[in-house]
This record gives structure tokens, sequence and C-alpha cells, in this order.
């Protein structure tokens, strides 16, 4: 059984046991959809490239692996039938929304989302909010320096602040361990931007609001 990464281990924990199907839309391998068919997580799992190479990729990665559903074709498009949960990992923000908002029937039907957003969190929660799912469950991972915030939703009214995309809307409540560390790195890059010359007035406006957060976050 191939090993995988803190973020991908990470990942497989927040998938809710009881769940029947899945899909994994932009797989990377299927090394996450491997595993959680592997350990009988769930009985059926679509893994979701939109290139052919990748495709081909994933494909050669589950042969043979009962219940595996490899599939080609553009976010939630291709998929065949409703599935319990959809896992949008590795992929921007913005890129989380436009999959969601494109396909608000499919991606409403799920009972769970599970996102790795990396970066633009605010615009893939608000679109998360929209479909009528909240936080349950939130895990922030270190892997080769960098941070990964991996979110768990299903069905509940949300409406999400800006320090939710900012910190995380549970990890601000919980604060592991590791929390603190990720906010001191934030609040140091805003810094660092902040100290650049010729940066527009409404953007310098937009990272002092985020600096505050950081601040207020750490009790400073």
């Amino acid at each position: 059984m191939e090993s995988l990464s803190p973020r991908l281990l990470a990942l497989l924990s927040l998938v809710p046991e009881g769940i029947d199907g899945f899909a994994d839309i932009g797989s990377d391998h299927a090394l996450l959809a491997r595993r959680i068919l592997e350990e009988g997580k769930a009985g059926k799992g679509f893994a979701v490239e939109n290139k052919e190479g990748p495709f081909l990729r994933t494909k050669e990665a589950l042969r043979g692996l009962e219940g595996a559903c490899p599939l080609l074709g553009d976010g939630l498009s291709p998929l065949p039938e409703p599935v319990d949960l959809l896992i949008l990992a590795g992929m921007g923000g913005g890129l989380i929304r436009r999959i969601l908002l494109r396909e608000e029937e499919k991606a409403g039907s799920c009972s769970y989302l599970l996102l790795d957003p990396h970066g633009e969190e605010g615009m893939a929660f608000e679109a998360c909010a929209s479909l009528g799912f909240s936080p349950l469950r939130e895990e922030i991972v270190l892997e080769r320096g960098h941070f990964y915030r991996l979110t768990l939703l299903g069905k509940g009214e949300w409406e999400p602040k800006r320090e939710d995309a900012l910190l995380g809307p549970l990890l601000r409540k919980e604060r592991p361990p590791l929390w603190e560390e990720y906010v001191l790195r934030k609040e140091g890059e805003v810094e660092a931007i902040l100290r650049k010359e010729g940066i527009p007035s409404e953007r310098k406006e937009e990272l002092l609001g985020e600096l505050r957060i950081y601040k207020e976050a750490l009790g400073r």
C-alpha cells in the first residue's frame, strides 16, 4: 500500500463514516481515492480528471480496484449519479467556487463537502454556504514548509465571516497547536507586503484589515 503525504492522510481522516459513494474532483494520481476504497470507507468512488494525460494515470492507478470509477470530464459534469461526499482538494478557492456553482444541483445533493483550498478560501466558503453547507470538522497540516487548511462541511446554515476565510471557521475557535504558527506566518507575510512601495490604496486597506485580524487572533 503506497504511503500518503501528511496532507492526504489528514484528508483521509476527515472522510465521514458510513458513506456509500464519493467523487474526487481533480484526483491527482488517485492516491486519496484509492486509499478510501482500500480501507472500505466507501463502496464506490469516482475520480475525475479533465485532461487526457492525468486521466490515463488515474485510470491506471485504479485498475482492478473494486468500486473505482475513473472519469474524464470537467468538474461535476461527468458524474453519472449522486454521491454522498464531494472532494475538492489541491485547487484555488475561486476554482472550487466555479465548480460548485456551475453544477449547483449535483453539488447540493451531496451530504458532505471536503475542501482543501489553496488560497481564496473565502470564495470557496461563500459558495458552500450558498448551497446550504456549514463546517463540521477542520484540520491544519504542515507539509514541506507549507500550511494546508482542510475543512469538512455538512448540511446546515452558515454565514461565513472574513475571519473564517483568514483563520479557519473552526480552527480559530479550537486553536490547535499548529494554528498559532500558521497565523504568525500569515501575519509576517502581510507585513512584508506592506513594507513594499507603490501598493494601491485599496489593496493597502485590505491588507491592513487582514493584519488587524491576525494580531487580534494572537491577542495583540
